[in-house]
């Protein structure tokens, strides 16, 4: 897989750092960025709450 980055230091919290990462659109490695965001992809319900299970 071959993906670009970008880091930006959050100031505000001395050593933390976001972190993105994106592949280039219609590659391979974007299907595979797809085909792990849908393995934690969580359907929308906005009638039931999250949190109320458990």
């Amino acid at each position: 897989m071959t993906l670009g980055y970008e880091a930006l230091d959050i100031t505000s919290t001395p050593g933390l750092v976001l972190m993105t990462y994106l592949a280039e659109p219609a590659t391979p490695s974007a299907d595979a960025m797809n085909l792990l965001r849908s393995w934690t992809a969580q359907p929308l319900d906005s009638t039931s709450d999250a949190t109320a299970s458990g």
